[in-house]
């Protein structure tokens, strides 16, 4: 019985870290992608560019850019709080204090943010939609 709940243990376990690596990676990414985007944001910042056209056109392309680093930011950090409680949740299960907890969710906005992190991972492995 010891041997079979240890199996479980370790599955979970291995499940666990290898799911809570996408996200983390994808925060990661994001925060040096930010970095890069600040930086652009100086060249402009300290360009001699006199054209206000040219300049406003360069800095809606940085905000969506950055719109979207936040998007897959929070995104990761929900899957890994999921993650998280999950863990705590099995704890719990173990010691014999399980609160049941229902919480409502957008299964669509779920799969969207899903969605979203494997485009950003698809991406960064260079392969094409």
């Amino acid at each position: 019985m010891l041997e079979g709940k240890q199996h479980v243990l370790e599955t979970i376990n291995a499940t666990v870290s290898h799911e809570m690596r996408n996200p983390i990676q994808s925060i990661l990414v994001m925060n040096l992608k930010l970095n890069e985007i600040s930086e652009l944001l100086q060249d402009i910042v300290n360009s001699t560019e006199t054209d206000a056209k040219v300049i406003k056109e360069q800095i809606k392309v940085i905000i969506h850019e950055q719109k979207e680093c936040c998007n897959i930011q929070q995104s990761s950090t929900k899957l890994l709080n999921y993650f998280v409680n999950d863990i705590l949740s099995f704890a719990q299960l173990e010691s014999g204090k399980f609160r049941h907890d229902l919480s409502t969710f957008c299964i669509k906005d779920s799969i969207g943010e899903i969605l979203q992190i494997m485009k950003f991972k698809t991406q960064a492995n260079g392969i094409k939609q």
